[in-house]
């Protein structure tokens, strides 16, 4: 078993290489603006309250609850990754509403001092390998009555069959399968949620239908295709990349539906 710090290393180390990749397919396609709005409309997020924002990367989850919560409130983004929040410090510069710190998310009680009445993962739970520590951290800071909210990738699949298409590459055997593991085992988090004392969970789909093009674009973030190809420097995963699309291409579909779970909870 690989050590998690390791693995943290492993994330951090793709994440520092994506800033312009994640900014230049946000630019095109606002996934994680969408993403964070649905999952603010399913916590309630309102004007005047204080939110965490665990991973918020560039920036794009940051600016839609910042704006979201108004002046009257404050947005703390965090992130473990100096050249993602580098990054976000320079895409917010017209923001008052909102603190930048550099922290590991399993470590949320040492960084946050102050309750809170949202603690948010967009895009970012499934990314940390001691998802339960930072769930626990998440409760400890969030105010009686407080939410968590949190959605997670679960795979591209055929529109029509609903077959995930990147699995199925795998099964065939095929040289350009994608290998790479879980960082953490998504379908834990209601228990974990149960477990450290949160109540009244919810949970859901989000799908978000994508042309291959758009697949391509997100798998070409440095750091979404290590997790596709984990062992191969990024010009060998762009070439596997490139022969999975055009596999699935000559099978048929034109577009996939990528499919995001997620969960709410209250303390």
């Amino acid at each position: 078993m690989v050590d998690p710090e390791t693995v943290k290393g492993i994330v951090r180390s793709n994440f520092d290489e994506s800033p312009l990749s994640y900014d230049d397919f946000e630019g095109k396609f606002n996934l994680f603006q969408n993403l964070t709005e649905q999952l603010a409309a399913d916590c309630g997020i309102q004007r005047g309250m204080t939110v965490v924002d665990v991973g918020c990367g560039t920036g794009a989850s940051t600016r839609v609850l910042a704006d979201i919560v108004g002046y009257e409130g404050t947005v703390i983004g965090l992130d473990f990754s100096e050249d993602m929040l580098r990054a976000a410090a320079d895409n917010l510069g017209d923001l008052t509403n909102i603190s930048l710190i550099l922290c590991d998310a399993e470590r949320l009680g040492e960084k946050i001092r102050t309750d809170v009445d949202a603690v948010m993962y967009t895009a970012s739970i499934f990314l940390i390998p001691d998802s339960a520590g930072s769930l626990a951290g998440a409760h400890d800071i969030l105010k009686e009555g407080g939410i968590v909210g949190m959605n997670y990738l679960i795979g591209m699949f055929d529109n029509e069959s609903g077959t995930n298409q990147f699995f199925q590459a795998k099964e065939e055997g095929l040289d350009f399968a994608p290998y790479g593991r879980k960082i953490m085992d998504t379908d834990s988090i209601p228990t974990t949620l149960k477990e450290t004392g949160f109540k009244h969970i919810n949970s859901g789909i989000t799908p978000i239908l994508m042309d291959l093009a758009q697949v391509r674009d997100f798998y070409a973030i440095p750091a979404q295709s290590a997790g596709l190809y984990p062992k191969a420097p990024y010009k060998e995963r762009l070439e596997l990349l490139d022969a999975l699309i055009g596999h699935i291409r000559e099978k048929g579909p034109t577009s996939l539906v990528q499919r995001w779970g997620w969960y709410t909870a209250r303390k």
